[in-house]
């Protein structure tokens, strides 16, 4: 059933305006240009970047394709993180009460952002777990920066997903602490590979409203930099 409305016309209306319209028009124009006329031109544009090249080889079916191919990378990642730490049956379950969630039974079917938000902080969340129990240095570096890089993309969908930083953060820090609570250097280490990644994937989007706007994180605190 979802897949049948992800095959259906987009009628969306954050779409229209700006989900489809934005990455539309810096097709038409062959560049990324500033759109300040539109509200939500400055928002983090990870997933409408994706969107764009749907639109670019085929239409708006394929960029809604694109977003439910993300709500099944979300049960894929619940699935693998249940059947780790609990069993099989365990994750089918968690994948039945996800997808059983009238909002999420809506996403499915369109080209917003918060499948691809979802998924992204998943797979940094996991990262992050996998990390924390590897024994191997080179491997449990490797899964560091991993975490970071996923969740550099999750931060670059919208900026309300910019809360999953300081939570990895803060969850890492209690579980290093208990474990490990002399080793500073190890932690400060490992924090770095978190945010390093992370800062360098979602700073393309803050540079660029830095240039078209002034304002790393425009429309908010607009008014307050207009004062200024």
């Amino acid at each position: 059933c979802y897949l049948l409305e992800a095959l259906a016309p987009e009628i969306f209306y954050d779409s229209m305006v700006y989900h489809l319209a934005i990455p539309h028009e810096w097709f038409l124009a062959h560049r990324i240009l500033p759109t300040p006329q539109n509200l939500y031109s400055g928002i983090p544009f990870n997933m409408e970047i994706l969107y764009g090249l749907g639109l670019a080889y085929s239409n708006p079916v394929l960029a809604k394709l694109l977003h439910f191919a993300t709500g099944i990378g979300c049960l894929a990642t619940i699935f693998a993180m249940s059947r780790r730490y609990a069993s099989p049956r365990a994750g089918l379950a968690a994948c039945l009460i996800f997808v059983s969630s009238p909002m999420v039974a809506l996403e499915f079917g369109k080209t917003a952002v918060e499948l691809g938000t979802t998924f992204f902080g998943l797979l940094s969340v996991y990262a992050l777990l996998l990390a924390q129990a590897e024994t191997d240095p080179g491997a449990k570096r490797r899964w560091f920066v991993l975490a970071g890089l996923f969740c550099g993309l999750c931060m670059g969908t919208k900026y309300t997903s910019f809360i999953l930083f300081p939570a990895l953060f803060i969850a890492h820090s209690v579980h290093r602490i208990s474990e490990l609570p002399r080793d500073r250097k190890a932690f400060l280490i490992e924090l770095g590979l978190l945010a390093l990644p992370a800062a360098l994937v979602v700073s393309p989007w803050l540079i660029k409203n830095v240039i078209f706007y002034k304002n790393p994180l425009y429309p908010f605190l607009q008014t307050f930099l207009d004062r200024k």
